[in-house]
Parts: structure tokens; sequence; C-alpha cells
């Protein structure tokens, strides 16, 4: 078993290593340890400030986007070598002059970055990995979240909007959703009832149509061509093709954390709940694994969980 001296604030996993945000530093683990730490200092300021936070976190394959609060609002794209591929600076013009913005939520995509940032208004922005930004949306009411893949979903506090990547917005939902994904073209929101005649929805370009569907539940997790689907207590599994949407099974676990499902072996399954990794194939758990202290999430190489330390323990 690994473990760290860090308290984790953020998370996030690649292709075989995980990055752990604590305060103003990110660390890199992976099956044979640390791979290396960055401390994010503001260049913003006239003297460096050491209080700079990391504000939001994602990682995709081999790339890794990172957000940073008002002390230095920037977002930063890497490499999962390490190697910072390029910063972004955001700032408002206030009454004393320009003020970084918070980044609240970043997501990485195929081929581009999104960011949401606020100060005096939510905005998002999308930018490929070679810089060149992609759009500029600017909310008027507080955004949740962004997730990226082929297109861009945002979940505010009023709605759900979906961007393509370069033709801007697509698709406008009006109600507060609890989680979005994309997967096989569509677009996935999850929220606590159904809402009647949703259905397909066009978009405003009127050039092609983004097709829109419901789910019951509060997380909603994609592995290649399936959907895993968390209520609170429930784990349910649905595979999805050019012909629709297939339940496959449902079995009761708790409430899920994190789940990892390795490339060419979907049927099998790894669910770390708030008690427990659970390995699942074809709808039945085959062997489990108690934790203690508070989960952080289930990749290839552990399962990590803090418990004044952090630790990362071999899958069961």
């Amino acid at each position: 078993m690994q473990t760290y001296d860090l308290v984790p604030e953020l998370s996030a996993f690649g292709d075989g290593y995980a990055v752990i945000a604590s305060g103003n530093s990110l660390y890199c683990i992976d099956a044979d340890g640390m791979r290396w730490k960055k401390k994010f200092v503001t260049t913003f300021y006239r003297d460096p400030y050491t209080d700079v936070k990391i504000s939001a976190l994602d990682a995709k394959g081999d790339t890794i986007a990172v957000g940073t609060n008002f002390m230095d609002g920037k977002l930063y794209l890497m490499e999962s070598s390490g190697k910072k591929l390029w910063e972004h600076q955001f700032a408002t013009i206030a009454s004393l002059g320009w003020r970084p913005e918070d980044v609240i939520s970043v997501s990485v995509g195929k081929g581009f970055v999104s960011a949401a940032t606020r100060f005096m208004h939510d905005y998002v922005y999308a930018y490929t990995f070679d810089r060149e930004r992609l759009f500029e949306y600017r909310f008027e009411e507080d955004v949740r979240k962004v997730s990226s893949n082929e297109l861009t979903v945002v979940l505010t506090e009023k709605r759900a909007v979906v961007f393509g990547r370069n033709e801007g917005k697509k698709v406008e939902i009006y109600r507060s959703f609890n989680d979005a994904c994309e997967c096989c073209g569509r677009v996935f929101l999850c929220l606590d009832e159904f809402i009647e005649d949703m259905g397909k929805q066009k978009d405003f370009t009127r050039e092609r149509e983004v097709e829109v569907l419901q789910l019951c539940g509060r997380r909603i997790y994609c592995c290649d061509n399936y959907l895993c689907l968390c209520d609170g207590w429930n784990f349910e599994v649905l595979s999805v093709s050019g012909s629709g949407t297939e339940r496959l099974w449902k079995l009761e676990v708790g409430n899920v954390v994190s789940v990892f499902c390795e490339d060419g072996s979907f049927s099998e399954f790894y669910v770390m709940t708030d008690e427990k990794v659970l390995r699942i194939r074809d709808g039945k758990v085959r062997a489990k694994m108690k934790i203690s202290g508070k989960p952080i999430g289930v990749c290839d190489f552990g399962a990590v969980y803090f418990d004044g330390v952090l630790r990362v323990a071999p899958l069961p």
C-alpha cells in the first residue's frame, strides 16, 4: 500500500495516473509512486503570493486541466509527464483595476478544454489544445459544472446548455439537473424525476440535431459505450449504441463515489462507495474491500482514500 502525507481537496484520474490537489500544490501519482509535484504561485501580483488555491481539476488520457482561484485566475493545460503546455489568464476590470477571476470548473474534451469562471458574471470558454479560443459565453446565473467530450455541456442552477465545438449554443433546457455526460453522440442529463416531452431537441443553428435523453439519478459516469447511473443507493449499467440505450443490470451498493472500468473489459466494474470498493461482473459482486476514512476515487492501479494520510490500496 502506498501512503502520502497530504490532504486531498480535488482529484482526477487519467490513463494510469491520478492527480491530487492540496492547497496550491498538485501531486501526480501512479502505480510506482509519486511522479511529480508542482506548486502554483501567482504571477498576477507584483510579489508572488503563496495563497493560490487549485479550484478546478480534470484529467483525460494524458492531458490535465487545472484552474486556480482569484489569487491567480488561470487555466493551465498540462501533460501527464508534468510538462506545462500553456496557461491562460482570466481577469475582469473592477473598481480598483484588473482582478483575476475564480476558475470554478474545467473539463478536458477531445482536442479542446473548457473552463467556467466567476467574478461579476459567470463565463464559459473553450480552447483547443493549441490555445485557440473556440467560444465564449456569458451566464447571468451561477454555473455549476462544465463537461466536455465532442460537445460541451454546461449545468447551471437554472438550466442545461449544450455547445458545439465551433457552432456555439445548440440546445438549452430550463431545468436544474444533477449531472450530465456525453456518450456516442448523445447527451444524457440526470434529474430526480422525468420531464415530459423533453425528447429530442433541435439545435439553434439548425445544421444538425443533438439528441438529449434524461435519466433519473444523481451521478452519471461514462465508460466507453456504457453508462453507469447512480441514485444514491443503486448502481445501474446501460449499454449505448446507434440503435438506442439498453439497461443491462442494476445492483444495490450504497452511495457511489467513483467508478473505474478497464478498457476492453466492460463487463467488469470497480465501484467505490463511502465504505467499500466492489468488483462487479455481469451484475454480481465478485470481490469487495472495506475502506476507512474519506473515499477519493478508484483507478487502474488502486483505490485512493484518506484517513489522515492519503492511501492507495490494491484493487480487490
